[in-house]
């Protein structure tokens, strides 16, 4: 018995536990168990004993599932614990695959830029297909190639793109300056035109100021002309007058009837004498005046005629430009046509490119329709894999459990019901030899036996006779059948579990080998797919820059369109000019003929003079002398005060400058605060939405609380289920000790069991579950705790950052505050100091010449012109470093050509080596096979053609783009250059236009002040001929006053004349500008 009991636990699969052991010595000795079966008499007499067997069993029971609980936690955590060792080595081959497809797309990557690389890969993966499958190989090679040429030419376009951008970034560059300059140019204009407004209201404030002070002087020749006239009424009241006073003074004379009228004649005729010699003294002081005047009027006289000289030399300036400007004009019909030509072939190229760039989005649109099937077809059996594999996993899962459960119990019920049954058999066999013995022995002995055997027992049974000894062996030979056969199934069993755990360990094998099989497929899938996303984000970057150049072309015509719309107000402006200048040289000739009759009245006037004066010649000198001496002061004292009047305009424009500055500035600040004010109203926003998706996350956060809440209750219902359970199974062991005696009732016990631990699993897994989801929910509400800290962080710091806002900006407007109340008091002190420079101004303009500013002004717009010539030479200066900028870059252009040549020469080599290796490799394959590798080849040959003849066009187009760029630049620099001479031209034309205004002016003044002259040498002389002078000087004063009246009056038409002209001129101007600042 000892042996049968050796060999079966040999036959276990599995090692016992040493809780099995502890279970085991737990359980009662054999001896025990066999009490309850042969003396129920007893227990029945003890059922208090009995209860507490009971109580103990079901404590031990207890305990047993205790234990197995625990040890099915140790068997959970193992599991967990290789499922984590499996995520790891995922991980790890995930890791490896991720490395291996960066290293293949690095290799791919090196055998775009060297073929020959890659045609050696080709063989080697050609190779590595077996040579029964030709088709597989073939296909394989075409799929590469195809790959590779599609890169090569994605490669280049991406190339040919940056040049395009590059270029197009130029243009636009130097349209940004070009526009900058025009701005610039403009403003300049408006300057100058703001200042020569202000110079004109200047000059006609001063010539107000110059008629209020002639008509002063006029008031007091008048009032010292009567006080002269009084003076000599009382002195020679009711006496002769003699014959050189005048007609006049006698009328002028009042009639004093107080003074007497008869006197005696000695006395009166001495008084008569001294106010005859007053009056020539007061007549000679009158002459030298006048004689100071005439010199004055000499020198004006000088003056105008080399002013006239500078304006004749201003005139030939003016055609030697006019013929320069035909010629600027004629040179920009040649580049209008020139660029015209230009835009031609631009648009010729760029619906070259646009077929180019349609052909590249149908091949791109096949090649995203046949990955995208491709991923759908990998995706679905992915799935179908997936799930197949997770339901076949899950299934054999739970049932290599249950089986190994099944087992572990079928295993300890037979090891007791083997003990129990060895132990009977032991005791049977010891029974039968005794029995033996007891047949050879008296009967006597047999019954002394019988009592003492009786007495061992304590109970009261009669002797045991021959016949129930044979029933008793029979019977437990039958239940040993039985048994034998129990454990035979057993051991059957065992095998089939044997078996069907190997089964399991190859099906999760296969399922890994699968799972890795499919991550390695879906890997490549999302490699695939992000180099379709990274296609069409090309594909979306070409369209874009499609876009930009249309709209680049589109300026480019707007911008041709432009400069044919100036060219034409160029011309008209030039004719405008030609007339202007007709204009011009007529009224020169009409004033040089006036300046000519004045010259003569002038010469007349001074033969006159000097024909009264020759008797008092030494007095007049030592008094022309004194007048010369006094205006030379003043003059000095009018260059001075000219000077200080200079020092205060220039103080005046640098402070108009710096208000302009400070305008400037505060429209600045003021931009940056509006910028400022939308982006802190941007961050509200923000902050706002996260606040937002705060309170959601809050809202979830709460949701998933009441799921705990609720798990928690289930986990509590659950419990309670356990224990009933518990309690159940404690009944049924009960039931099972009671009823353990017939084998019916262990069956029966054993169905319960089995029911009772079905349950028991099904709860357990429901146990499980819950607690999976407990973990599960557990982790979401962390995950979810870290995101709200994550969101609370982001909006404490978009706080922080709009609160450092704010405070930068309260900065910069208190900043702004400042620079306006300071440029507030600068403009109150200019305003202060202006108006105490005006009036030293308009004193020192009384003395002193007109033309002598206009000779100040020419010498101030000779030093602005020294001033543009040298800011243009500054700039022809930048324009030659551009230039060889440009040249630089064109250099380092051939020079890539160059390097580009040496690469398709290299490529071309290589093909050729490539070709002979196919040729090589074609001449050992069969014919069918040199047939298709030569149509290959062919295909390879136009395909290879096809890209030289793409590769010159690029060339071409490169050249093409080159000459562009260069006929670009030559035409924005001829443009710039002749912007600059025609605003240098305008600037001169309305510098002149003013100059003539202010001689006209000037000359109309001078005319005044001659005429009154000349009335006052009418007076004077009047009173000097007397009445009795002849007849003959009367008639030729009066043929030469009528002479003077005609020409005077010719003079007033022909400047009345040019005023119009003058008036209309200013007129059309005006009109130019204003449609050029509406334009």
């Amino acid at each position: 018995m000892a042996n049968i009991s050796e060999s079966f636990q040999l036959e276990l699969p599995y090692e016992i536990d040493s809780e099995d052991l502890e279970s085991l010595s737990h359980l009662p000795d054999p001896e025990t168990q066999d009490e309850p079966l042969l003396c129920q008499a007893s227990e029945k007499v003890n059922p208090k004993q009995q209860s507490q067997d009971e109580s103990e069993q079901l404590k031990i029971t207890n305990e047993e599932l205790k234990d197995k609980l625990v040890i099915m936690a140790e068997e959970c955590n193992r599991l967990s614990e290789i499922i984590v060792a499996k995520d790891v080595e995922i991980a790890s081959l995930s890791e490896e695959w991720e490395a291996a497809i960066f290293d293949l797309t690095s290799f791919l990557t090196d055998g775009c830029r060297s073929l020959d690389d890659a045609y050696q890969n080709i063989d080697n993966m050609i190779s590595s297909f077996p040579h029964s499958s030709s088709s597989v190989s073939e296909h394989v090679e075409k799929a590469m190639k195809v790959s590779i040429e599609k890169d090569k030419m994605i490669f280049k376009l991406q190339i040919e793109l940056q040049a395009a951008q590059k270029i197009g970034r130029e243009v636009k560059e130097k349209l940004h300056i070009l526009r900058g300059a025009t701005l610039a140019i403009t403003e300049a204009q408006q300057l100058d035109n703001e200042e020569s407004s202000q110079e004109e209201l200047q000059l006609v404030g001063l010539l107000r100021q110059k008629d209020g002070i002639i008509q002063e002087l006029k008031n007091n020749l008048k009032a010292e002309k009567c006080r002269y006239a009084e003076i000599v009424a009382e002195h020679s009241c009711n006496d002769l007058i003699p014959p050189d006073s005048s007609i006049d003074m006698i009328e002028e004379r009042p009639h004093d009837e107080s003074q007497p009228t008869v006197s005696q004649a000695n006395p009166d005729y001495q008084s008569k004498l001294d106010s005859v010699i007053h009056l020539v003294e007061d007549k000679s002081n009158k002459v030298l005046n006048l004689f100071s005047n005439f010199e004055a009027a000499q020198e004006t006289m000088e003056e105008a005629e080399l002013m006239l000289s500078a304006l004749l030399k201003a005139n030939e300036e003016l055609k030697l430009e006019r013929d320069d400007c035909r010629q600027a004009m004629g040179l920009l019909l040649s580049e209008k046509t020139f660029l015209i030509s230009e835009l031609k072939e631009l648009e010729k190229s760029t619906s070259y490119t646009s077929q180019r760039y349609d052909k590249l989005h149908q091949q791109i649109d096949d090649c995203v329709l046949e990955m995208a099937n491709l991923a759908a077809t990998m995706r679905g059996s992915f799935d179908q894999v997936q799930r197949v594999s997770t339901v076949e996993l899950f299934a054999l899962c739970s049932e290599i459990i249950t089986f190994g459960r099944d087992l572990k119990r079928y295993i300890r019920e037979s090891r007791s019901c083997m003990v129990n049954m060895v132990s009977l058999i032991e005791e049977k066999g010891s029974s039968t030899e005794q029995f033996k013995h007891l047949n050879a022995d008296t009967s006597g002995s047999a019954c002394q036996q019988v009592e003492l055997r009786s007495c061992q027992c304590g109970s009261s049974k009669p002797d045991f006779s021959q016949s129930d000894n044979s029933t008793d062996y029979a019977s437990l030979r039958k239940e040993f059948d039985r048994k034998s056969n129990i454990a035979e199934g057993l051991s059957f069993d065992l095998k089939l579990l044997q078996e069907s755990t190997s089964n399991a360990k190859d099906m999760k094998d296969k399922a890994d080998e699968i799972s890795t099989a499919l991550s390695k497929v879906q890997r490549e899938l999302d490699i695939k797919t992000n180099a379709m996303e990274n296609m069409l984000k090309k594909q979306k970057a070409l369209e874009e820059e499609l876009a930009e150049n249309c709209a680049v072309i589109t300026t480019l015509r707007s911008e041709l369109e432009q400069s044919q719309i100036l060219s034409s107000a160029l011309l008209r402006e030039n004719k405008d000019l030609r007339v202007i200048l007709e204009e011009e040289t007529v009224k020169h000739t009409e004033i040089k003929v006036l300046l000519e009759d004045k010259i003569n009245v002038i010469e007349g006037l001074e033969s006159q003079i000097l024909l009264l004066n020759r008797s008092e010649v030494g007095q007049l000198l030592s008094d022309i002398e004194e007048l010369n001496n006094s205006i030379k002061l003043i003059s000095n004292d009018r260059e001075n005060l000219q000077a200080e009047i200079l020092t205060l305009r220039d103080r005046l424009e640098m402070a108009m400058a710096l208000s302009e500055e400070n305008e400037a500035a505060a429209v600045e600040a003021r931009q940056t605060a509006e910028i400022s004010k939308i982006y802190a109203e941007e961050k509200e926003e923000e902050v706002k939405i996260l606040e937002r998706s705060v309170e959601e996350l809050e809202g979830t956060v709460t949701v998933l609380e009441e799921e705990v809440c609720n798990l928690k209750e289930e986990v509590r219902t659950y419990q309670l289920h356990k224990q009933s359970e518990d309690q159940l199974q404690a009944v049924g062991d009960m039931l099972s000790v009671e009823k353990a005696s017939t084998c019916d009732a262990a069956e029966e016990l054993c169905q319960g069991k089995c029911h009772i631990e079905k349950l028991h699993f099904q709860c357990r897994r429901l146990h499980q579950d819950a607690r999976k989801r407990i973990e599960r929910l557990t982790l979401d509400v962390k995950r979810k705790d870290d995101e709200i800290r994550q969101y609370k962080k982001h909006i404490a710091e978009l706080i922080l950052h709009s609160e450092a806002q704010s405070l930068l900006f309260q900065e910069k407007y208190h900043e702004m505050e400042d620079m306006v109340s300071r440029q507030k008091s600068q403009e109150s002190s200019s305003e202060i100091v202006h108006a105490k420079n005006e009036k030293p101004s308009g004193r020192a303009r009384r003395s002193g010449s007109p033309f002598r500013c206009i000779s100040s002004i020419v010498q101030q717009m000779n030093s602005e012109k020294d001033q543009e010539i040298s800011v243009a030479r500054q700039r022809i200066e930048e324009l030659e470093g551009l230039v060889s900028g440009k040249q630089k870059e064109i250099c380092l252009l051939t020079s890539r050509l160059a390097a580009v040549d040496t690469m398709t020469h290299d490529i071309i080599r290589e093909l050729l080596g490539v070709k002979l290796d196919m040729t090589n490799y074609a001449n050992l394959l069969d014919q069918e096979e040199l047939q298709k590798l030569l149509i290959v080849s062919q295909q390879q040959i136009e395909q290879s053609k096809a890209k030289d003849t793409e590769l010159e066009t690029l060339r071409e187009e490169l050249g093409q783009v080159i000459l562009e760029r260069d006929s670009l630049l030559d035409d924005m620099d001829q443009r710039k250059t002749d912007l600059l001479e025609t605003q240098l031209l305008v600037e001169q034309l309305e510098q002149r236009e003013q100059m003539l205004e202010t001689q006209i002016e000037i000359l109309q003044l001078e005319k005044d002040s001659l005429q009154q002259k000349i009335m006052e040498m009418d007076e004077t002389m009047e009173l000097l001929i007397g009445p009795n002078q002849p007849d003959a000087n009367q008639r030729m004063h009066h043929g030469s006053s009528s002479e003077f009246s005609r020409r005077l009056a010719q003079s007033d038409m022909l400047l009345s004349h040019a005023r119009h002209e003058h008036s209309r001129n200013h007129a059309s101007r005006s009109s130019r500008t204003h449609h050029g600042r509406h334009r």
